[in-house]
Parts: C-alpha cells; sequence; structure tokens
C-alpha cells in the first residue's frame, strides 16, 4: 500500500444494519465513476461522531464487490452451492443499493447518492481479498459461476435479509445436495414457508422469489468493467491482442482498485498502471491457448521483493507468477498455463502481496508496476 497516501476500506461484511466505531481521519484520492460493465458499488466513509456520511472511499463493480465481500462470509470448505448461494445474496443486496442508494435516506456530505457506507479502515487484503486467505480460491470461483443473478421477489430489486444463521443454512441445504437456486428459493429454502424452526433465523417468510441474470455478464474479473480515470495514456480497449503481440497494461479491458498511470518509475522506461493494495487488477481480452499458452508479464520488482501476482483467466484463478527480484527494476516473468482451446480470454493479474513497514520508507512499501504482457508459444 502507498505510505501516508491512502488508507482502503474493509467492506460492510454485514449490509444489514450498521457499526458504530471511532472515525478514522484519513486522506483519499477519489476517483470519478467511469464507464461499466457491471453496476458500480459506491461506498461511503461514515463517522459516527456526526452521523453522516463524509466522503466518497471508492467505487467497485458489483461481482468485485461480491467476491471480496463473500470472502469473509463463508469458508471456504462449505459446498460449491452454498458459496453460489451466499454470492447471490451479497451481490443481490449490492445491487439493491446501487438502485436505492443508503446516501438517499441518511445525513450525506459526500454530494454523491453513494450505495453502501463503512466504518472501518483496514487493508482491503486483510483477509477480505478476493484471492487472499481462500483455500483454492472456491469462493472466487463460485462467484463467477453465478457473475450477474441476483434474487428477484416477484420480479422486482430484492434486497434479502441474511445472518450467520441464514448462512449455516445455506450450508446445511448444500451438504443435503441441494443447488444454489433450490437453497434461495425452494418452499423449505432459507426464506420459505416450509422452513423448520430451526432456521427461521429471524427472516421474514418471502414467495415469488427468483434467481434472474441481473445484467449481462461475461466470465472475467471485471466484466469490462472501468470504475474510475487511472490518467493520461489509459483506456479502455474490447479488442482482444493477437499471440506473439505486446499489449501494454494502461490499454484494458477492466480493472479494479488500481490508482494511476506512471512514466517511466525508478528509471525505467515505459508508462505502468500503478496498484498499491492486496486486490488491484488489471484485466486483458487475449488470444490464449493452444500452443499459446506462455504468459509473459513485464514489470518491476518493486522493494522489497518478490512482487508476487494472482493470475485469473475468463474468472477462475489459475495460479501465481512473480517478479522475483528485489532492485526496483524492470523485468520478465514467463509461466505456462496449459489446457485452454485458443481464443479469446479475458486475462486478469492481480497483485497479491502487497507489504508495507510504516515508517520504513519507499524501499519498505512494496507496490505493483505493471508494463506489458503478451502470449507466447514458447517459455
Amino acid at each position: 500500500m502507498f505510505a501516508n497516501l491512502k488508507q482502503h476500506v474493509d467492506l460492510f461484511i454485514r449490509l444489514l444494519g450498521s457499526m458504530v466505531v471511532a472515525s478514522v481521519a484519513v486522506v483519499l484520492l477519489l476517483p470519478t465513476a467511469a464507464q461499466a460493465g457491471s453496476p458500480l458499488v459506491s461506498i461511503a466513509r461514515w463517522d459516527a461522531t456526526t452521523q453522516c456520511a463524509e466522503n466518497i472511499v471508492g467505487f467497485w463493480d458489483a461481482d468485485s464487490f461480491t467476491r471480496d465481500t463473500l470472502a469473509g462470509e463463508v469458508y471456504s470448505f462449505w459446498t460449491n452451492e452454498t458459496l453460489k448461494a451466499n454470492a447471490v445474496l451479497i451481490r443481490s443486496g449490492a445491487v439493491y443499493y446501487v438502485n436505492y442508494p443508503q446516501g438517499n435516506y441518511v445525513c450525506n456530505h459526500t454530494g454523491y447518492p453513494y450505495s453502501l457506507r463503512t466504518t472501518t479502515y483496514q487493508g482491503w487484503g486483510a483477509g477480505k481479498g478476493a484471492t487472499l486467505g481462500n483455500a483454492n480460491n472456491r469462493p472466487n470461483d463460485r462467484v463467477t459461476d453465478t457473475g450477474g443473478k441476483t434474487l428477484r421477489l416477484n420480479g422486482q430489486l430484492f434486497f434479502p435479509p441474511f445472518n450467520d444463521c441464514v448462512q449455516n443454512y445455506t450450508e446445511s441445504l448444500g451438504q443435503a445436495e441441494r443447488n444454489y437456486v433450490s437453497i434461495l428459493t425452494a418452499s423449505d429454502g432459507v426464506y420459505g414457508s416450509s422452513r423448520p424452526p430451526s432456521a427461521n433465523c429471524n427472516v421474514p417468510n418471502y414467495s415469488g422469489l427468483t434467481v434472474v441474470q441481473g445484467y449481462p455478464f461475461q466470465n472475467s474479473m471485471t466484466n469490462g468493467t472501468v470504475p474510475s480515470a487511472l490518467g493520461v495514456g489509459a483506456y479502455q480497449s474490447t479488442s482482444s491482442t493477437p499471440v506473439a503481440t505486446a499489449r501494454q497494461a494502461e490499454v484494458y479491458w477492466g480493472f479494479g482498485g488500481m490508482e494511476f498511470v506512471q512514466n517511466n518509475p525508478f528509471g525505467q522506461s515505459g508508462l505502468y498502471v500503478v496498484g498499491g493494495h492486496g486486490g488491484d487488477k488489471m484485466e486483458h481480452l487475449m488470444d490464449f491457448g493452444g500452443t499459446y499458452q506462455y504468459l509473459q508479464l513485464i514489470g518491476i520488482a518493486d522493494k522489497p521483493g518478490p512482487v508476487t501476482m494472482n493470475i485469473y483467466i475468463d474468472g477462475y484463478y489459475k495460479g501465481q507468477m512473480s517478479w522475483s527480484s528485489n532492485d526496483n527494476a524492470r523485468h520478465l516473468t514467463v509461466k505456462g498455463f496449459p489446457g485452454l482451446a485458443q481464443t479469446s480470454h479475458a486475462i486478469a493479474i492481480e497483485f497479491a502481496n502487497d507489504l508495507v513497514t510504516p515508517g520504513g520508507g519507499d524501499d519498505n512499501d512494496r507496490n505493483f508496476y505493471f508494463d506489458v504482457l503478451g502470449v507466447a508459444n514458447v517459455p
């Protein structure tokens, strides 16, 4: 993370209710919402003293919000169908508040009708990242399985109440080999009138529940969402880069959490996209697969090295790559990902190992400087 520059938020893990904790003073760089393939969830800082929302801390696409929230809500060993059900619940709440912002109904000093509010400040990757601390990335992959899907009540947007009891019942149904749609909508599902008394969970009975495709979704990590402007020279492209052709990292399809672009950092030539927090990611459409299975990444081994990245293809975790030196210099890393047909794929590169030592200076503040990617048929 960038020392003394900004702190990220720990998103509401419970969409129900509000927490009351001491306010923390923080200076934030406010991005301007740009273009979205998915609904943009805006998060405001809630001040427990003033009882007002004081500033916007950022924008995230609904599925990135779901990935990061789900990771802190479930056990990674829960069944796949349970994880899918909880992903739909979280996404449904987020999309509901995109359309009916909390900022319309409470004290709001932000000047923006924000979706949700937070009262805590922690690094997003501190146990909450979509890829950090989750065995085999199963929660992340189940978000991709259900991408864009939301729960509706009689065809209308619906805020589904949930708590630990509801979530534990989703796992009981998952263990009984129920699919996620049945878990959410059946008469003995989490909101059904025929559920057992032990699963009442102090939530109402609902009929007329359906799971629908709430918005178009292409299997990916960002769904082509552009939550903010990165700076001069960075722009979105929906073209897929051919094999054996370099793609500049700043020519993205979508991204999440990245900060800005920078020319020639540390004297290393190039225009780099820069991320300062675990979970920051860039996504590009690339012709990949078959014999062209080798992904090439060029970036800076920012001190303290190494810089490790999670690799996602079409929204599914495939492994890690690293710039393994410790020298603030530009490096190439190459790794093969076999077993995919050669076609256009969404390839996401995510900063995995953020580290900062307070007061330690720039060389004790590891960040993500990404310049070029490409696809080859030899390592």
